[in-house]
């Protein structure tokens, strides 16, 4: 988070010294990713999302959780992707969500070692019950593949004009 707020205010002031504005997407989505972390990073300090000491969380609860552990995968992608934005497309598109997608799941393995090999359960059923073998649930796998997709998206909408640039297309 620090990382990402420090290159985006760097970022800019770069920009503005030297009028270049290559990066100006790229910073905007990651100001409104670390910002977004942030105030999800305040919202659960002082709330714990409102759980209550279960194992399984309220619908609330759940989403929030969700929401965060995206928005963590978000912004750690975007970050890696402000530094590649020069690269070749595959590495512009493909490191940032794969960064994404690696940083949500040891968000997920972090938690897990916290609650004892357990997980909070977002629900009851097939989708939100652990997987045999391992501790993750179907829901789990979505919300780590959600970051990588969301990050792939939004890598896909602030690149092209630099890939472009770059590609000679």
């Amino acid at each position: 988070l620090i990382l990402a707020i420090l290159n985006s205010i760097y970022g800019f002031a770069q920009m503005i010294r030297t009028g270049e504005n290559g990066r100006k997407k790229a910073l905007i989505l990651q100001s409104v990713s670390a910002v977004a972390f942030l105030g999800l990073c305040i919202l659960a300090c002082f709330t714990a999302f409102w759980r209550d000491g279960n194992i399984t969380v309220s619908p609330l609860s759940a989403f929030l959780m969700s929401l965060f552990f995206i928005i963590l995968g978000v912004t750690v992608g975007l970050f890696v992707g402000s530094l590649l934005l020069k690269k070749k497309r595959a590495v512009v598109l493909w490191i940032p969500a794969a960064a994404a997608l690696l940083t949500t799941l040891l968000m997920y393995i972090g938690e897990m070692i916290l609650l004892h090999a357990h997980l909070y359960r977002f629900g009851t059923g097939f989708f939100f019950e652990g997987i045999p073998g391992i501790v993750l649930a179907p829901v789990d796998i979505a919300v780590t593949a959600a970051s990588g997709a969301v990050t792939l998206l939004l890598m896909c909408i602030t690149a092209k004009k630099n890939v472009d640039a770059v590609s000679g297309r």
